[in-house]
């Protein structure tokens, strides 16, 4: 199950109770923060507060260089994952370390 960041969903009183059923039928969660990782899912892939500042910095400053031209939309460039490896371990799933996916997400993404 993908998490989204939908405020009706996840509420601080459901997030809880969705992560403890999901984990008890052993259903997967990946989620969009970090705190839901650490609250039972088994990763996440996330922002936080400076990341897609520097993206928007270093756009602006693209902006700067050619007046007028808006660039294209972008997804994240800068972002962080986060893996609940007590999670894995008891669901018998392996899982590569946090730094080792974040490089495969860079290189599929065209980042790197």
């Amino acid at each position: 199950m993908i998490a989204i960041p939908d405020p009706l969903a996840y509420t601080f009183e459901t997030a809880q109770a969705i992560l403890l059923t999901s984990y008890r039928y052993q259903k997967l969660v990946f989620a969009y923060s970090k705190s839901h990782v650490q609250a039972g899912a088994l990763a996440g892939v996330y922002s936080n507060t400076q990341q897609p500042a520097k993206q928007a910095a270093e756009i602006a400053i693209d902006l700067q260089a050619a007046p007028g031209l808006l660039s294209a939309p972008q997804t994240p460039k800068y972002f962080s994952i986060a893996v609940n490896y007590q999670v894995a371990k008891s669901l018998n799933i392996t899982v590569v370390d946090e730094n080792l996916l974040h490089k495969k997400m860079l290189e599929i993404e065209g980042h790197q």
